[in-house]
């Protein structure tokens, strides 16, 4: 793949975790809030507030929907110190509709635009300056490439973010009427995301003291890749009657979103994200984690096999699938090593990616007719 993006200056950075510490919100006179959801019956039944305690303790960043089940705050900020960023810090925040956008996002000027609306998890959400993320930069490429058309790639990526809620969050901001929806998959942690919903709706997996002991048995580097991989490949493995129920609930979900972007006109990408550890074919990291969990390597693969499966679903749906990691695989860099989501170079990755394979479909999407 030849590189086709300006390379001249990087600015790298992270989100999310870690040391940070909560900025007063952005004021400003700008476009309105997110308007009200739509008029439908909104959360299942499944205690999604009660059981995400994150929205109590990250109240600064994260606020409860009644029908997507989480979003941004909207002109949220925060400051994180990061070493592995030349900088040494990061300034995150949010727009006045909750999008990781540094512009305030109109709901009324939008005649003419081509809108392309990205969401997925915390590694969309970006661990990077929002100048840095893949939408921004995917947008910036459309309009070099296209100077007299209007483009406008938003990233809707949110943490904590999973297959239940990426069709809802595309359904709450219909209004900005996309021309494209780009889904971003997470091999690591989307299934658990599932099993997470799954859990509150008739299906338990009792765990013991037995299951805490072997995570915690994780050598300390390790535990930086539990949340991203390891936590998932383990529970799936100690409860491998939920693989088949994660993969159905998973395509479920795709298959919703891709119903509603059929019945409005809309195209739909998903695509699948691999985690550091399959792109950086980490064998030594593998077989520790193999001997701290008591399991093969072959359990621990488990991820990479249901995310295989699913592609096979969603493309015999007829839903077009981008497969990120054979672009990706064996390159290094392309996640932080403090906490293994996309680092900025990881963007800078996936944007060529989607420019690359997609571009000519990007270049005839048109603006939705108002």
């Amino acid at each position: 793949m030849q590189p086709f993006l300006l390379r001249g200056v990087r600015v790298v950075a992270l989100v999310g975790v870690g040391s940070l510490s909560a900025c007063a919100p952005r004021g400003g006179d700008g476009p309105g809030p997110l308007p009200p959801p739509p008029a439908q019956v909104a959360n299942d039944d499944n205690d999604y507030v009660q059981r995400r305690p994150f929205l109590v303790s990250e109240s600064d960043y994260y606020v409860p929907d009644p029908f997507v089940g989480h979003l941004h705050r909207a002109r949220a900020r925060r400051r994180l110190k990061w070493e592995e960023h030349p900088l040494g810090e990061i300034v995150i925040q949010t727009n006045n509709l909750g999008l990781r956008e540094d512009e305030d996002t109109s709901t009324d000027d939008r005649e003419g635009l081509v809108t392309i609306l990205v969401t997925g998890d915390s590694q969309t959400d970006g661990v990077v300056w929002n100048s840095e993320s893949f939408p921004n930069r995917v947008e910036r490429e459309l309009k070099r490439r296209h100077p007299s058309r209007r483009f406008d790639v938003l990233n809707g990526g949110v943490g904590h973010f999973g297959p239940y809620n990426y069709p809802r969050f595309v359904e709450r901001y219909a209004f900005l009427d996309p021309a494209m929806v780009i889904v971003v998959f997470y091999a690591g942690n989307d299934f658990l995301d599932c099993a997470q919903i799954l859990e509150t709706t008739g299906i338990t997996n009792e765990r013991g003291p037995e299951y805490y002991r072997r995570l915690s048995a994780l050598p300390k580097p390790l535990h930086r890749m539990a949340s991203q991989h390891l936590n998932q490949a383990y529970y799936l493995s100690v409860f491998p009657h939920m693989q088949a129920h994660v993969l159905d609930f998973a395509e479920a979900q795709m298959a919703r979103l891709a119903n509603w972007c059929g019945d409005h006109g809309v195209e739909l990408l998903v695509a699948l994200l691999p985690e550091k550890i399959t792109v950086e074919r980490d064998d030594a990291s593998l077989q520790q984690a193999s001997e701290a969990l008591q399991l093969s390597l072959d359990d621990l693969a488990v991820s990479r096999r249901l995310t295989q499966r699913l592609r096979a679903r969603l493309e015999a749906r007829g839903i077009r699938v981008l497969d990120l990691e054979p672009a990706m695989a064996g390159q290094q860099g392309l996640y932080w090593d403090r906490d293994h989501h996309l680092s900025s170079e990881g963007h800078w990755v996936v944007a060529e990616i989607l420019l690359e394979v997609e571009g000519e479909r990007f270049g005839r999407l048109t603006a939705a007719a108002r």
